[in-house]
């Protein structure tokens, strides 16, 4: 064990500045947890709202299911 690992540390800085395509990539999933975490500060802020829009889409999309299933059977009259 020597101190070399602590020195290190201490006096070398690692600049992350990528460049080209690496860059872009870097910035845009940057960008993308930027967005996610906004969206999911409201999500959490609005627990209740957001509880009641999950029951409307299941609902709407068992109502759905219902209609496609109907009308895509092969005994339809």
């Amino acid at each position: 064990m020597t101190l070399t690992p602590m020195l290190c540390s201490r006096f070398l800085r690692v600049v992350h500045a990528k460049k080209g395509f690496a860059g872009l990539m870097d910035r845009a999933f940057d960008a993308l947890l930027r967005v996610y975490a906004r969206s999911l500060t409201l999500v959490l802020r609005h627990r209740i709202v957001m509880l009641v829009m999950f029951v409307a889409v299941l609902w709407a999309t068992v109502q759905m299911f219902g209609i496609v299933s109907r009308a895509s059977s092969p005994n339809r009259t």
